[in-house]
C-alpha cells in the first residue's frame, strides 16, 4: 500500500530538494519552454513559483514527490506543478487536488491559464481532468504547446 501524501505550503528548501529528482518529462517541458522563462534555471523557476504566489509541496515518507501551485505575475494566475517519478504512485490523490485547487481558484474570481509542452502526454491528460480547457495550440522554434486555461467559472 502507498503511504499517503503529506501536503505543506513549500519553502525554499523544498525547492533544492526536489530539483534534482523532477522527472524526466517535466525536465523536457522546462527547457521546451526555455525560450518564455523569466528564470535561467529550474530551480530558479521553482523558486520564483514559491514567492510569486501560492506554493505546495509534497512528500511521502520525508521524500519529495511534487511541487507546484498558482504563480500570478503580470496579472496571469499560472498554475504550475513538477513532480517526481513517485508521483505515478499518488494518481488519484493527485487529480483530487489538482480539481480541488482549481475549483478555490476559480471560487476566488481566477483564471488561471498556462503553457504545457504537446509532448508532455501525462500531463495534459492531468491537465484535462482536473478541468481545464485547451485553449490553443502553437509551435515554438518548432516544438508543439497548448495553452490551457478555467475559461468557464
Amino acid at each position: 500500500m502507498t503511504a499517503k501524501l503529506r501536503i505543506r505550503p513549500a519553502t525554499r528548501a523544498d525547492a533544492l530538494a526536489i530539483a534534482p529528482l523532477i522527472r524526466p518529462e517535466d525536465l523536457e517541458e522546462w527547457i521546451a519552454l526555455a525560450p518564455m522563462h523569466q528564470s535561467p534555471g529550474i530551480l530558479h523557476s521553482l523558486i520564483h513559483g514559491i514567492d510569486h504566489g501560492e506554493a505546495w509541496y509534497a512528500e511521502e515518507n520525508g521524500m519529495p514527490v511534487a511541487i507546484g501551485g498558482l504563480a500570478e505575475h503580470d496579472g496571469i494566475a499560472a498554475p504550475w506543478l513538477m513532480a517526481t517519478p513517485a508521483v505515478a504512485r499518488h494518481g488519484r490523490e493527485a487529480l483530487r487536488l489538482g480539481r480541488s485547487a482549481l475549483r478555490a481558484w476559480k471560487e476566488r474570481g481566477l483564471q488561471p491559464a498556462n503553457v504545457v509542452s504537446a509532448k508532455h502526454v501525462s500531463a495534459v491528460r492531468y491537465i484535462r481532468a482536473c478541468g481545464y480547457e485547451i485553449v490553443r495550440a502553437f509551435r515554438v522554434d518548432g516544438e508543439p504547446f497548448l495553452i490551457f486555461g478555467a475559461c468557464h467559472v
